[in-house]
Order: structure tokens, then C-alpha cells, then sequence
């Protein structure tokens, strides 16, 4: 426990205890005046000491003395309580009680005043000041500063030279070095310091285990004496050749007269063997490496152990430290008897200053006794000034050199540190400022000396994040935060009288919102809340700044929206009028209109006003605009629903309505997406909920859509009466542009409208796709009608031509049914679909209404192409009649020239190719091409020779080229199905008879698939052998039938076979051949071979060349009776080798079949007739055969797949068994 609070407590104890023992005063003021009192004797027991402990700092020694002193004051203050109890009254003693506790503050000034002077006379360290100021100006003008009275200054000058300097202290901050000597293998160093203070006699050879204290083993010699025992290390710093420490050490000074300064430098060496170190010897560093390896075995070998290297010293009296401090490079020098030479500087900072005695108490005085002697400067510099004096202007808060030298050099002799010293100096700048004025700029200048000097003090620890704050004193931090509130106070004291100027901002440049800032301080105030010493309040500061100054906006913008939307709405509470609707709809409109400019965000605008603050200003202005401007849309549209409801049968009424609303609707759409520019939580806004409000809105806006758009479609008709051309580059007339910029219309409409509820927008898109696709319709029936009231395509005319209109129209429809097709990106089908299906998480109903639209508008498509293309097949018949006409020439025998239809074509091709469009001209050439087609199959002559058909079908061929290859033609619709058709036609008859018969037979035996009525199966082998001379034998083995029809009245067959080579033609020497007669049977085993012998090889390849098997059934009276035959192609016959037979072939079995077709190479061979004998005989031998299809008499004749299975299954049972 300190003196002082020893006396305070004894002096408390005994005061209470005779102040209230026997006291007839009232017990209220006896508390009183025994605090009174004790208060007074504390302050004057704190003085006493104070004063005492500074007469005798000289004599560090004596504290009986002090004792003493202090036993003495405490009797002397218990008598003087004693008796000035005993003779004076209450009034009097709070009297000399006033006068008393002045006399104390005049004894604590006094003592300031003399270690003020003392700091000038006598400053610790060497003076600087001689060459600048001397010390007795200095003196005249602290006494100027303070107004001291010669006879008081003159006393505390006494005092003050007389007074010893107290318990100094050095500082010192070990910063860094550079160009030390690599001491390592590696070719580098770990270097550390180790620093003392020492008396020096002897400098002895130093060492790292007691430097700067050697003693030396072998000789005792008069060495340096330590001052204390501090001696103070550095951290290690490995593998470096410029270490930087910014380390700070704190040390004792007693006598700075005799003491100096002694730091070392060392290496520090890790105990690891030799062979360690030439293993990690560095290849740049090798040679230096092994010198320093060899080093320290020597060492090992002297000492017994390693030791750090010795990198250099430095020995620095502290009577050389400068009383203002330094910061200097030293160059390290080596050891006084060492011949090892040494490199390398060091850089210190260094300064000295008073220790206050901490039993005294005053440590915490030191802030409060500068900021009281700062402010006396500057308020003596402040009046001193020409400003102040003439009163031309604020105070420029410069001060002369002689005060600041005053200011540093009592800040540094008591601990004062620059940030302190720079957060005083603002404190009073500020104070100066709100009762005389100080120019902005010397503000500004003074944060910025704050700020640089808590960088300085961070910089030595390596921190650089100026979030970090220092640690202030309480006193400091509560006349910081004081000042800076009271500044603020005085700025913004009149701060309402801007609203106007904030609100509305309708400047872009933002030159209103700059003078603000610059009137009321608001970037100096954002920098005083931010200053990087201070951890004050500067949260709730800052909030007091927005505060004020949102409530002025909120305030002013609240006025001014009220006058610009109180005419719009009145106070009437009916429904509106036609013409008060279209009023109060246009000046909402206007004003939401002259609104979105205000929240409008410029690129050069500010998002944020007063300097630096968090107040995002168009912010605030969107949501002030948001609360006022909402209640009254709604108000308007819960109006305007009731009038739609009331004149929703007057198409007139709800078109302007309707358009009045749009308008407004898409200005609010407009003024919110300029909100969400500066509001980025846009769902937060009133407005964005507008889509509710229009809901009623939009049901009149598609009806709207609908009117508009059938009127449209009716009235472009009616205005193209002729089917004029728009432009000579285009090919389509103004009815169709007219009718599309009406669809057009409607689709950006909606993309603009942009309806935010994703079911009233799926809706609205199906609407509106129903009524564009109805639009096409309607205009494509309108143009039908027309054309057909106008005869264009009438039978009844003469003679038909291509005209221009004719074209122009067919364009037109086309053109119309074209914006079909985009309307599912043009109406953002698959967006809107897609916000459907994520509000209510249903793929389906997505899927469905996709479906729905797609489906509108291909059921329009076909509807409208239906109609074009009927339009192109009447054009195209039309055409065909007089292509007719040109190409009857062509089908009569002996004409070969084809020049006229091509004459033709080409006049009427050239004529369609420059008046339709490309999507449809090449339909009318490919319809065109298809009704030639149908002309060249029906005016075929039948029977006519081959040559006759042969010239027809390279008349074929030359229009297939033309319209192909000249006319764009794509291959495949040109070789059509009636491109075929034809062509088999004229490839058939262009044959001679007996190639005729030969493809009829190949036609014959390519089918062997089952008829639907069945007649059996019939099993046989065939196979050939090799004779000489190029010549083969055909075998053939007729196993059995199976499922024979039944012929006879009993229902059973005699059935027998007939084996026949085909045709006559190829075969001319075969004989027919026939197998026994099988009595009663449906199911014969005939087993018999037969040989069809010197036939040429060829015949196997031959098309054409068959085996004909004829069952027919044995009649004794009548003729024979026909079951079924059997064609079976030469090439299907197996070689047989020489060594072989017939059995060795495997059987097939093939169904029989009754000839039903005449027409082909039959129906061809029967027209010839007339003019060929062997047609004539064929056609007459199958007809023949064809004609004879006796009845059966064993079951039905057709018989399903089930039956003829069974039938297979018992004819192998049979087989097998």
C-alpha cells in the first residue's frame, strides 16, 4: 500500500471519529461536513506528498526523512481540525474551504508549471534545441503562454533549476541490420542481440553466455559493472544476412553521465557434428562453408563445447542520446584484440524519458497534464494569429516553432506518445473550432497525423492492419469521444433547413448532395467516427449522423409526395365516369412516370451520400417513393376493376380502359426495375406486389387483344383490295404486313406487360397464342373466299393464266402462317412453363399446358397450309389442263419431239419462280410435277408396240431432269410412288412378248409366301449334274403332297403331278412329264424321279427359267380337274456329284396356288393380241388357267394359318412314322 493511501486511511478513521463522537449538530449536516472534510484532507495529503517526494528525489535515500514529514502533517492536520472546530461556524469553514481547495489547484499548477520549465532546462538526454531556439526564449514563451507574473514565474524557475531530473528510463527498439557476415555452412546466419547497460572500466574480450559480463577463466582483470542485472536478447533469426527484430526494451538508467549502451550480436550455432556440416555444406557457399567448419573444431577443441559466433558489438554512451530520441543506422564494429574483421550495420531507435514514481499515483497524469499544456499553445497561437485578430477568417492552427518544440520535448521527457500527442492536438482543434473556427483543411491534416501515427506504432510489430486500434487511455478515449460529439452537435445543429436540397434529387450530377457534404462537414465527421486511435462510441455517433439525416428525408419527401398524389384520387367514393377514368389513369401515370426519373440510378451519381457513410441514399429514396406511391395504385385499380365490371359490354369503354391501364401497368413495371438498381431486396418493396393488383386489369387486356386483332385482320383485307406488292423486293402485299404488325404488336405488348404470377401469365400466353393462331385462320379463310368470289381458279374460263395476284396471295398466306412457328420463343413458352412448374412443383401440369400450346398451334399450321395447299392444287389443275393440251401430241404413235411441253413449262415456271416466294414455290413445282404425272398415266395408249413406249419413256426421263435438276426438284419427291408407277408402266410395255412371258413366270416363282386359301403343300428335290459339252441334266423328285383340296363328290382326289420346263421359249425341246395317279387320297406319296436331260448351264441364271408343278386331279369322264401348281425358279436346283443322287438334295416343300392376277406382263401380253400370236397364245393358256378353279368338296376353301400348321405337323407325323 502506497503512503499516500496509508495517511487517506488514518486520516478518514480519526477525522469520522471526533467529528462525530459528541457532536450536537443534526446528523445530516454532520455527514456533511465530515465529508467536507475528509475530501479536503485527501487532496491536500496527495499535494503534500507529491511535493515532498520531489524535494527529496535528489536524495534517493533518505525515506525516514520522508516519514517524518508525513507523521509531522498528520498532527498538524488534526490540530487545525480540532481547532477550527472549536471556533468557527459552518458558513465559515465551507469559506476557507473554497478558498483552500484554490489554494490547492494553485499549488498542483504551480508544481505543473515547474516540470514544464524543468523539461526545458534540464532535459534528459543531449540538447538539440540550441541551434533552433534557445532554452531562455523557450522560457519567455512558456511564461507568455501561461501569463505567469514575474514574481511567480521567478519562483518556479528557481525551483525548477534546483529540482534534479527523476528516474529516467531508456527506450530502446532494436529495428533491424544488414550486411552481416555469413557465419553458416549454408552461407548465411542466425543472428540474435543481447543488450545491457554497463559502467564501463575495462572492456574485457566478450562472450555470448554472459556478454556484456565476461569473466575470464584464466586472469582476473577489472572488467565493466553491470548497472542492474537486465540484460535483455532479441529473438533468433534464422538463415538471414538482414534480420529485422523491431524489438522494444525498456531499461533503468541511474547515472546517464557514466552509463553507456553495450549490444552484441551473435550467431547462434546448433550443436550438430562436422560431418553434419559438410554434408549441408551449400554448393554457392563451399569454400566459405569449410572455413567456418574448421572454426569450429578449433573452438570445440579449446573450449570442450561449440560456441556462437561473435558477429559484432556496438558501445554507445547514453549521454550522446539526443533528448528528442533517434532512429539511426550504427556500424558494427569488432573486438578490441580481435583480428577477425567484422561487417554490417544495425539500426536502433532509442529516447529517454522520466520514470513516474508509481507509488505517487501520477502516471495516468501525464495525458491530462499535456492536453493542458497543448491547449494553452495553441489558444496562444490561436489569438496570436492575424485571423483572430482582424477577424478575416478561421484560424489557420498553425503554431510557432519555439511552442512546438515546447510540446515535443515535454511529450518525450513524459512518456507522451505521438499518438496521444496527435489525439490531444485534435481534441483541441476541434474544441477551438466550434467557439472561434479552424479551416477545414487543419482538421483534415490532424486526422491524418492520427492516423499516420498509429501506422508509426504499429509498423516496429510487423502489423500493418490499421483495424487494429491502440489502447487509449480512459481520459483520452472520453475527450476524444466528447469532442467528437460535441462537433457533431454544433454541424448538423441546423441540418433540417436542407430538406428541399435532398429530396427530390433532380440533379444527375449530384451537385446538391456535394454541397451538403461539404456545408455540414459529413466527410470530416465520417473520418473523425473511423479515426483508427479511437475505440469509442463511434457506432452509435454514426448512427446519430444517419438518423438525422434520414428523418429530414423521410420528412421532406413525405411532404412533397403528398402534394404531387393528392389530386389524383378524389374523395368520391362511386364508381368512375368514362372521362374521369381516362383523367385520374393518365396523372397516375405521369407522376409514377416523373417518379422512376427520381430512382433512376445515373453511372456518375453516388450510391451513397455523406461522405463515406452506410446510407445508401437512392435507397432511401426508392422506399420512401414505395410507401406513399403503392397505397395509391391500389386505391386507383380497385376503382378501375368496378368500371371495367360495369362497362364490360361496351367493347369502346374496355378498349380504353384497357390501354389507359396498360400504360400505367408498364410504368410501374419501369419505376421498379429502377428501384431494384438501388434496392437489391426488391421483394421488401410495396410495389412488388403489383401483379395482384392488375389481376382484374389483365382479363380486359386480352379481351382487348382479341377485338383488336380480329378488326385488324377484317380492316387490312378490306385495304387491299388490288393485292398490291409492299415493295419491288418483296413478294408479298401490305395485307399481310398489316395483319402481322398487328400479331407483333400483341406479342411485344405482352413481352413488356412481363407478368410476374406464373398462373395468370400460363393463362394469358394460351390466350394469347388461341387468338393469333385464330387471326391466321381467319385471314387465310378471308383470302379463299376471295380468290374464289373473284374466279380466279374458275373451270368455266377459256383459258387459264398464272397472274401476278394469284401468287401474290398464295404469299401472303404463307407469310401469315410463318410467325406460326415462332411464337413459342417470341411468348417464352418454355420460361413461363417453367415458373408454373416451380411454384407448385408439378411437372405434369407443365407438360400439359406445353402439350395444349403446341397443339394450338399445329392445328392452326395444318389449318392455314391446308388451305394454301389447296389453293396450289387448283392452281396447279388449272395448269395441267393446258399442259394437257400440249402434251396430247406426245401420246400419238410416231411423234418423238417434246419441245412444245417444254416451251410451256418454261414460260409458266419462270413466271411462278418471280412471283411466289421460296417457301412456295417449290410445293406448286412438286404439285405441278405430280398432276404431270397423273396426265402421263392416264393418256397411256394400251397395246401398242414397244418402241411407242420406249420414245415415251425418254420423254419421262427428260422432264424427270428438267423439273430435278432446273427446277430445284429434290430427288426424292421426284421418284415418287407415281414416278414409279409410270415408269414400271412404260419399262413393261417397252418389253418384247417374250421377255414379257419370262418376267411373268420370274414374278411367278419370286412368290412363295402361303395364300390366304389354301390348297397344300407340295415336297420335292432338285438338283442338276454336269454332262459334257457344257450341257446338264435336271433331276427332280416329286416326295409328296400334303392337304390336297378335295375334288370329288366323295370329297377325295386322284391327284397326279405335272412337271413342265417354262417358258416355251428357253426350253423348246423339253418334254412334259407326269408322275402316277394316286387313287383316293389328299395326301400322296408319289417318290419318283425325273430327268430333264441336255440342257445348256445357262439356263440355271436365266430370268425367267422355272420348273412348272401342276397338281391337278384324275377325271375318267370329265376333264381333269385343277388343284394347284407350283413355280420353282432353275437357279434353286443343288449340283449333284457323279457319286451321288437325287436323295442327297434336301427336300422343300412349296404351297400350291391358284393364279388370280391379270393384270402386269399378263394384262400387257392379252392388249397385244391383236398383232402378236405368241401374247396371244400365252394370255389365252394362263387365262384358261385362271379360269379353272373347280370347287372343293372336302371343306371350305379358305382356311386359316391354325389349319395349314395342323396340316404340316400331320403331314411330318406321317413323314417320320
Amino acid at each position: 500500500m502506497s503512503a499516500a493511501m496509508k495517511i487517506e486511511r488514518r486520516l478518514t478513521a480519526t477525522q469520522m471519529t471526533k467529528e462525530t463522537r459528541g457532536a450536537k449538530l443534526p446528523l445530516r449536516k454532520q455527514i456533511r461536513t465530515t465529508y467536507s472534510f475528509l475530501r479536503r484532507a485527501v487532496v491536500k495529503s496527495t499535494n503534500i506528498a507529491f511535493s515532498t517526494a520531489s524535494s527529496s528525489a535528489s536524495n534517493t535515500g533518505n525515506n525516514d526523512r520522508l516519514e517524518e514529514k508525513r507523521m509531522s502533517y498528520k498532527k498538524k492536520s488534526s490540530r487545525l481540525k480540532r481547532s477550527i472546530k472549536a471556533m468557527m461556524p459552518l458558513k465559515q469553514l465551507k469559506r476557507r474551504s473554497r478558498q483552500r481547495d484554490a489554494l490547492i489547484l494553485q499549488d498542483s499548477f504551480d508544481s505543473f508549471y515547474v516540470s514544464l520549465l524543468q523539461s526545458i532546462l534540464q532535459p534528459i538526454g543531449k540538447s538539440e534545441t540550441t541551434d533552433v531556439v534557445s532554452k531562455e526564449d523557450m522560457i519567455s514563451h512558456a511564461q507568455a503562454v501561461f501569463k505567469i507574473d514575474i514574481a511567480t514565474h521567478e519562483k518556479c524557475l528557481g525551483e525548477a533549476m534546483l529540482r534534479k531530473p527523476k528516474q529516467t528510463i531508456l527506450k530502446i527498439n532494436v529495428v533491424e541490420a544488414k550486411g552481416i557476415k555469413a557465419m553458416d555452412p549454408n552461407g548465411r546466419s542466425d543472428p540474435y542481440c543481447i543488450i545491457s547497460l554497463v559502467r564501463p572500466s575495462h572492456s574485457p574480450k566478450a562472450s555470448p553466455k554472459n556478454s556484456p559480463k565476461l569473466i575470464n577463466k584464466h586472469k582476473e582483470r577489472r572488467q565493466s559493472s553491470i548497472v542492474n542485472s537486465d540484460v535483455m536478447r532479441t529473438k533468433v533469426k534464422y538463415a538471414t544476412l538482414e534480420p529485422k527484430w523491431h524489438e522494444e526494451f525498456e531499461f533503468h538508467t541511474a547515472d546517464l553521465a557514466k552509463e553507456e549502451l553495450n549490444l552484441y550480436m551473435w550467431d547462434h550455432d546448433v550443436e550438430d557434428s562436422v560431418w553434419d556440416g559438410v554434408k549441408h555444406l551449400d554448393n554457392d557457399h563451399k569454400l566459405a562453408g569449410l572455413r567456418n567448419i574448421f572454426r569450429q573444431i578449433r573452438q570445440t577443441v579449446e573450449y570442450g563445447k561449440p560456441i556462437d559466433d561473435f558477429l559484432g558489438k556496438i558501445q554507445l554512451p547514453l549521454r550522446e542520446v539526443p533528448s528528442l530520441g533517434l532512429d539511426k543506422w550504427f556500424k558494427l564494429q569488432k573486438q578490441s584484440r580481435s583480428i577477425i574483421p567484422v561487417t554490417g550495420q544495425i539500426r536502433l531507435r532509442m529516447q529517454l524519458a522520466v520514470k513516474e514514481n508509481a507509488e505517487i499515483g501520477e502516471t495516468s497524469d501525464n495525458s491530462e497534464r499535456y492536453y493542458m499544456l497543448a491547449k494553452e499553445v495553441y489558444k496562444y497561437n490561436a489569438e496570436n494569429s492575424n485571423a483572430i485578430k482582424y477577424h478575416t477568417g478561421p484560424w489557420n492552427g498553425i503554431v510557432e516553432t519555439k511552442s512546438q518544440i515546447v510540446l515535443d520535448q515535454y511529450a518525450i521527457q513524459h512518456c507522451v506518445c505521438k499518438v496521444s500527442q496527435s489525439l490531444m492536438h485534435l481534441c483541441i482543434l476541434l474544441e477551438w473550432h466550434m467557439h472561434g473556427g479552424v479551416v477545414e483543411t487543419t482538421l483534415r491534416n490532424a486526422i491524418s497525423q492520427v492516423d499516420m501515427a498509429v501506422f508509426a506504432m504499429q509498423m516496429p510489430q510487423g502489423s500493418f492492419d490499421m483495424t487494429d486500434r491502440p489502447v487509449l487511455s480512459r481520459y483520452e478515449a472520453a475527450l476524444l469521444e466528447q469532442c467528437i460529439s460535441m462537433y457533431i452537435d454544433v454541424a448538423l445543429h441546423d441540418i433540417h433547413d436542407v430538406g428541399p436540397q435532398l429530396f427530390p434529387p433532380m440533379k444527375p450530377d449530384d451537385s446538391e448532395l456535394d454541397s451538403i457534404d461539404t456545408k455540414y462537414h459529413l466527410d470530416l465527421i465520417h473520418s473523425l467516427i473511423g479515426l483508427k486511435a479511437w475505440y469509442g462510441n463511434g457506432a452509435a455517433l454514426k448512427g446519430k449522423v444517419i438518423n438525422k439525416l434520414i428523418d429530414v428525408i423521410k420528412t421532406t419527401g413525405k411532404k412533397w409526395l403528398s402534394e404531387k398524389l393528392e389530386n389524383i384520387l378524389s374523395e368520391d367514393k362511386g364508381t368512375f365516369q368514362p372521362s374521369q377514368m381516362v383523367v385520374v389513369m393518365k396523372s397516375l401515370k405521369d407522376v409514377t412516370e416523373e417518379l422512376n426519373t427520381l430512382c433512376a440510378v445515373n453511372q456518375n451519381m453516388r450510391s451513397s451520400l455523406a461522405g463515406g457513410f452506410d446510407m445508401n441514399y437512392y435507397k432511401l429514396v426508392c422506399r420512401i417513393i414505395d410507401s406513399h406511391l403503392s397505397p395509391k395504385i391500389q386505391a386507383v385499380m380497385k376503382k378501375l376493376d368496378e368500371y371495367q365490371l360495369r362497362y364490360q359490354r361496351y367493347p369502346i369503354n374496355i378498349s380504353e380502359s384497357s390501354s389507359a391501364s396498360l400504360a400505367c401497368y408498364l410504368a410501374v413495371k419501369k419505376i421498379i426495375k429502377s428501384m431494384s438498381e438501388c434496392v437489391k431486396e426488391s421483394d421488401e418493396l410495396d410495389l412488388s406486389g403489383h401483379s395482384t393488383w392488375f389481376q382484374g386489369a389483365l382479363i380486359f387486356w386480352l379481351q382487348t387483344f382479341k377485338w383488336e386483332c380480329d378488326r385488324r385482320v377484317r380492316k387490312a383485307l378490306e385495304m387491299d383490295p388490288n393485292v398490291m406488292l409492299v415493295d419491288s423486293l418483296v413478294k408479298f402485299s401490305i395485307s399481310s404486313v398489316d395483319v402481322l404488325t398487328c400479331f407483333q404488336k400483341i406479342t411485344q405488348e405482352w413481352i413488356d406487360i412481363d407478368y410476374d404470377d406464373p398462373d395468370s401469365a400460363c393463362v394469358a400466353v394460351t390466350k394469347i397464342t388461341e387468338l393469333i393462331c385464330d387471326g391466321a385462320r381467319l385471314y387465310a379463310d378471308n383470302l379463299h373466299n376471295t380468290l374464289h368470289e373473284n374466279g380466279f381458279y374458275d373451270k368455266d374460263s377459256p383459258q387459264f393464266d398464272i397472274k401476278e395476284k394469284l401468287c401474290i396471295t398464295l404469299n401472303n398466306i404463307d407469310h401469315v402462317r410463318q410467325y406460326l412457328e415462332q411464337l413459342s420463343g417470341l411468348l417464352k413458352w418454355e420460361e413461363t412453363v417453367g415458373r408454373l412448374v416451380t411454384k407448385h412443383s408439378n411437372q405434369s401440369a407443365g407438360t400439359k399446358t406445353l402439350h395444349t400450346l403446341k397443339r394450338l398451334v399445329k392445328s392452326a399450321n395444318s389449318d392455314v397450309l391446308n388451305k394454301s395447299d389447296l389453293l396450289v392444287r387448283k392452281m396447279t389443275e388449272r395448269m395441267s389442263e393446258e399442259m394437257t393440251k400440249s402434251m396430247e401430241c406426245l401420246f400419238h404413235r410416231g411423234v418423238v419431239c417434246i419441245d412444245p411441253v417444254m416451251e410451256y413449262l418454261d414460260g409458266k415456271m419462270e413466271k411462278l419462280y418471280k412471283t411466289l416466294s421460296p417457301p412456295i414455290y417449290p410445293r406448286v413445282v412438286n404439285e405441278l410435277w405430280n398432276t404431270l404425272l397423273r396426265t402421263s398415266g392416264n393418256h397411256l395408249e394400251v397395246g401398242a408396240p414397244p418402241d411407242y413406249y420406249q420414245t415415251l419413256d425418254k420423254h419421262l426421263g427428260a422432264l424427270e431432269k428438267f423439273f430435278g435438276r432446273d427446277l430445284g426438284l429434290s430427288e426424292m419427291k421426284v421418284k415418287n410412288y407415281q414416278y414409279h408407277h409410270v415408269k414400271n408402266q412404260l419399262t413393261l410395255n417397252s418389253m418384247s412378248s417374250e421377255d414379257l412371258v419370262c418376267e411373268y413366270y420370274q414374278s411367278m416363282a419370286e412368290n412363295v409366301s402361303t395364300p390366304d386359301a389354301y390348297f397344300g403343300h407340295l415336297a420335292i428335290k432338285i438338283g442338276y449334274m454336269e454332262e459334257t459339252r457344257g450341257n446338264i441334266t435336271i433331276f427332280v423328285k416329286v416326295v409328296n403332297a400334303v392337304d390336297l383340296p378335295g375334288l370329288d363328290k366323295n370329297g377325295l382326289s386322284d391327284p397326279f403331278v405335272i412337271l413342265e420346263l417354262c417358258p416355251d421359249t428357253i426350253f423348246t425341246h423339253s418334254k412334259i412329264q407326269k408322275t402316277k395317279v394316286v387313287e383316293q387320297n389328299l395326301c400322296p406319296k408319289f417318290n419318283q424321279v425325273f430327268e430333264f436331260p441336255g440342257l445348256p448351264k445357262e439356263v440355271l441364271d436365266t430370268r425367267g427359267a422355272v420348273l412348272s408343278m401342276t397338281v391337278v386331279s384324275q377325271n375318267s369322264i370329265w376333264a381333269d380337274s385343277f388343284a394347284g401348281e407350283v413355280f420353282m425358279h432353275m437357279k434353286s436346283a443343288r449340283e449333284v456329284p457323279v457319286t451321288q443322287s437325287i436323295e442327297m438334295c434336301p427336300a422343300v416343300m412349296l404351297p400350291l396356288k391358284r393364279p388370280t392376277e391379270t393384270d402386269g406382263p399378263l394384262q400387257i401380253l392379252g392388249s397385244r393380241g391383236k398383232w402378236d400370236k405368241v401374247a396371244k397364245k400365252f394370255a389365252a393358256k394362263r387365262q384358261k388357267i385362271i379360269s379353272n378353279k373347280p370347287t372343293r368338296t372336302d371343306r371350305k376353301s379358305t382356311r386359316g394359318a391354325g389349319f395349314r400348321e395342323a396340316g404340316l405337323l400331320a403331314y411330318f407325323t406321317r413323314l417320320t412314322t
